[in-house]
């Protein structure tokens, strides 16, 4: 990569820097700060370029400034996506039979006493219904669910088509596709865990673009990680 020109400085010496690589953001931070003054430093990871302008400090030296940043990628960015799975009912729950979401045992009982268990309802949907309102801790302990139930801490459930219930994690990315689902309920699930679960490729900044091939992608979230694009690199703006 050629030198990077930067406006002269006030005391007119050069501003011609040679840029230095390094792996990551990690990598840049531990720089000894002779090395880092008066270059320009590139992220392998991230694709941004940053400089250490001084400061006046003679404890620090000086202050990290991003100067430009695009990523340069083998294929699309990946979107932050959390894991789901489905519950399909054959017909009404039995009660005493279980549902697993994760570390969570929910048992189908026709009046619901203890925590995590549910009332078995007129027909699949409506036993659905009262599961899900203990998954999320809704209205109705006590009489949908029972009492001493708590909200799960890995996932919310909610209606799917017919008779479906679907587990959505509440966390974006890869963790989701390990929590367990299983039934021995008049049902089944999609598979043994949730699946579906991406971790995105995090952007350094709101607006960072990534060049894939002859497209280009803009990041419109950092946290859950989201790109727009492809958009050909003659009309991005």
């Amino acid at each position: 990569m050629p030198p990077v020109t930067y406006p002269a400085p006030p005391d007119g010496s050069s501003a011609t820097f040679a840029i230095l690589a390094v792996a990551s953001a990690a990598a840049r931070l531990a720089l000894p700060q002779e090395c880092a003054l008066g270059r320009a430093v590139r992220e392998a990871d991230t694709g941004c370029i940053y400089a250490l302008v001084p400061n006046g400090n003679a404890a620090t030296a000086g202050d990290w400034v991003m100067l430009f940043g695009v990523m340069v990628l083998d294929s699309a960015p990946l979107m932050d996506t959390k894991a789901t799975g489905t519950l399909t009912m054959a017909g009404n729950m039995v009660a005493n039979k279980i549902v697993t979401i994760g570390d969570r045992v929910y048992t189908a009982r026709a009046n619901p006493a203890a925590a995590n268990e549910f009332k078995v309802g007129a027909d699949a949907g409506a036993s659905l219904d009262n599961l899900i309102a203990a998954i999320n801790g809704a209205a109705g302990a006590g009489t949908l669910y029972g009492t001493g139930t708590v909200a799960h801490a890995l996932v919310t459930g909610s209606a799917g088509a017919g008779d479906t219930l679907v587990a959505t994690a509440k966390d974006y990315g890869i963790a989701g596709n390990a929590i367990v689902s299983t039934t021995n309920a008049n049902g089944s699930w999609g598979a043994a865990t949730l699946a579906g679960g991406v971790t995105g490729t995090v952007p350094a900044y709101l607006g960072q673009e990534a060049i894939v091939g002859d497209y280009f992608y803009k990041a419109t979230s950092i946290f859950p990680a989201v790109w727009i694009g492809p958009i050909p690199a003659e009309v991005i703006t």
